[in-house]
């Protein structure tokens, strides 16, 4: 067979003539696509934020609260108490509202919210003076996403959005007090450990929502120094 017409390209050779004109076309549109691509990733992907899981284990010492999560009220602000891996710490603390306790585990931080993935406790016999931030519930609607605070605040990155739909919701199941982050039509941010009416955890109905952006419309008041948004399952909806 005859194929003397045929050019083939054989990477040890020249390149043949045929082939110059549309790679010196088609090379520097592809790198040029490249480069578009990544600048268009980079400048519309969400930052991660600026979540802290502290290496070291490190010990707390503050009044136990149950309600509407159990956390540590402190000198220092409010300190959420989780279990490792996927779970809350609900069960640990149960009958133990009011007590002073000495905890120890590893810090997670962002944006001035504290928790701390535990160790272990005991309760301490000390007379504790702590003077927590008491703020009286001020209604609003805002837009943001519910989160499950473990993950957000450090142990996960990113700790939000679709991506982490199905972490948190396995977290949330677990335990680990829900978090609504967000902001009103003013551009004024909300943050919140979630409570919702009637329910001591996040009720079923609420999962489809879970990484989706929602609004919500209730009251946010600070409770032993603990920023929590109290609403009814129909005042979480999908925003517009």
């Amino acid at each position: 067979m005859d194929n003397s017409g045929d050019t083939i390209y054989v990477g040890y050779l020249p390149v043949p003539k045929r082939y110059i004109a549309l790679l010196r076309f088609v090379v520097p549109v592809l790198a040029g696509a490249a480069v578009g691509l990544s600048l268009v990733l980079a400048f519309t992907t969400r930052s991660p934020g600026q979540a802290v899981w502290m290496a070291e284990a490190s010990a707390h010492a503050g009044i136990l609260r149950e309600r509407p999560y159990p956390f540590l009220e402190t000198t220092d602000g409010p300190m959420l108490l989780v279990e490792p891996g996927k779970f809350g710490s609900i069960n640990r603390f149960k009958g133990l509202e009011g007590s002073a306790i000495r905890v120890r585990g590893t810090l997670l931080e962002r944006d001035g919210w504290r928790a701390i993935e535990l160790l272990g406790h005991e309760l301490i016999n000390e007379e504790l003076e702590i003077n927590s931030i008491a703020q009286e519930a001020t209604e609003v609607v805002a837009i943001g996403e519910i989160l499950d605070s473990k993950c957000y605040l450090g142990a996960m990155k990113p700790g939000q959005g679709r991506s982490h739909r199905a972490c948190a919701i396995l977290c949330l199941r677990g335990g680990i007090p829900p978090l609504f982050v967000g902001q009103t039509a003013a551009g004024e941010q909300v943050a919140g450990v979630l409570a919702i009416e009637n329910s001591d955890a996040l009720p079923e109905s609420l999962f489809s929502l879970v990484g989706e952006r929602i609004e919500i419309r209730g009251p946010i008041s600070i409770e032993n120094g603990l920023s929590v948004v109290r609403v009814t399952e129909q005042e979480v909806t999908l925003a517009d």
